[in-house]
């Protein structure tokens, strides 16, 4: 993987937050086109503040490091700041992901957004 900054690298192989999560509050899916890589995000919210995020991803390294930064930057947040995070934050995050490989983070990204939503309708649906 060369050209690739060390921290994408340490994140490639951190799998901290790899792996399916037993009773999520919600889960969110992207593909690229329905096909490989696909990417699988669960999330565990409690009074509104995500909590613990992980994620179940069939694509290259710089997947695993996508997922494992989102994780990292939605860790504590509140469900509007985890909405807010942008690609370019979860780049920097890493230092930079090579331009081919940047739908790698819209995938967690779009993951990330589907679990978001699915909260959100539990909520409007607990308030109805």
């Amino acid at each position: 993987m060369a050209g690739y900054s060390s921290k994408l690298l340490e994140y490639v192989r951190a799998l901290r937050h790899g792996g399916a999560m037993l009773n999520p509050t919600a889960t969110g899916r992207s593909s690229r086109d329905g096909r490989a890589p696909y990417t699988t995000i669960y999330l565990e919210v409690r009074a509104g503040v995500a909590r613990q995020l992980k994620y179940q991803t069939f694509g290259c390294g710089v997947s695993i490091a996508a997922c494992e930064a989102v994780a990292e930057l939605v860790s504590g947040q509140s469900l509007a700041t985890c909405a807010a995070i942008s690609a370019q934050q979860v780049i920097e995050f890493l230092d930079g992901v090579p331009e081919e490989r940047q739908f790698c983070v819209d995938l967690a990204l779009e993951a990330l957004g589907n679990a978001l939503n699915q909260c959100a309708a539990a909520a409007d649906h607990a308030r109805s």
